[in-house]
């Protein structure tokens, strides 16, 4: 797809002061990622960076006994391949899409020469990488909560991220993401829908009480925000 001739609808990048993202437009490809895409396999090499626009991508852990789980999610607040200006080529994590959409490329290379510039983008990424390692050490935190509560949380991370009240997930994926059961998963989900919380049908899952959602679920979402609202506004001044 065609370089980028406005500013992107991308929180850090529209965080950048003007001069700084008049010099990465010219360097950054819009392209469409669908559901499923691998950006990049863990340990591999970062070659490209994203910036989520209105795609989720899904951050996961493999291990080498039992299931993977994922331990973040970035969407239009953030950036995927972090590994690639802090000094290692390789990822930490396998990052695949999980909420089809839209986001912007730039190559790695590209990203760590400015990011050596030590300049307004430096500070930008590293009080990112912050707010990525919070909501890691969060989710970590969430893992202790009921599956129900888990649930909750996870359909409301991507509502955060996403345009609408309703994502399309099958049962066997986000079983995979929260790494819980398929009963543990389908137990919490019919309590939702016996809740009139939500509606699961055919891969759709249908957000019909988004209040009585968040007051069921767990801090860990509320705790999330208000660090990334924090972290943005220290951005802003320091811009």
């Amino acid at each position: 797809m065609s370089a980028i001739a406005s500013p992107p609808a991308n929180h850090l990048l529209s965080a950048l002061p003007a001069e700084e993202l008049q010099r990465l437009l010219p360097l950054m490809k819009r392209v469409e990622m669908p559901a499923g895409k691998l950006l990049v396999e863990q340990g591999a090499r970062v070659f490209d960076v994203y910036f989520p626009t209105t795609a989720i991508v899904a951050l996961m852990r493999d291990v080498q006994e039992g299931p993977s789980c994922q331990v973040a999610m970035v969407g239009r607040e953030g950036v995927v391949g972090v590994s690639a200006f802090l000094g290692s080529p390789l990822a930490a994590n396998r990052a695949v899409v999980l909420h089809s959409g839209e986001g912007y490329r730039l190559s790695a290379a590209a990203l760590v020469r400015e990011f050596d510039r030590e300049g307004p983008l430096n500070r930008l990424m590293l009080r990112y990488l912050q707010a990525l390692l919070s909501q890691m050490a969060q989710t970590a935190v969430c893992g202790r909560h009921s599956p129900i509560q888990q649930l909750g949380r996870w359909i409301l991370m991507c509502l955060d991220r996403a345009d609408g009240s309703h994502l399309v997930a099958s049962r066997a994926l986000v079983a995979g993401q929260l790494g819980l059961g398929r009963s543990h998963l389908q137990k919490a989900a019919t309590d939702l829908q016996a809740a009139d919380f939500i509606r699961w049908e055919r891969g759709r899952i249908d957000v019909l009480n988004r209040g009585a959602l968040e007051d069921s679920g767990c801090d860990c979402r509320r705790i999330m925000g208000a660090e990334q609202e924090a972290i943005l506004a220290r951005r802003k001044d320091r811009a």
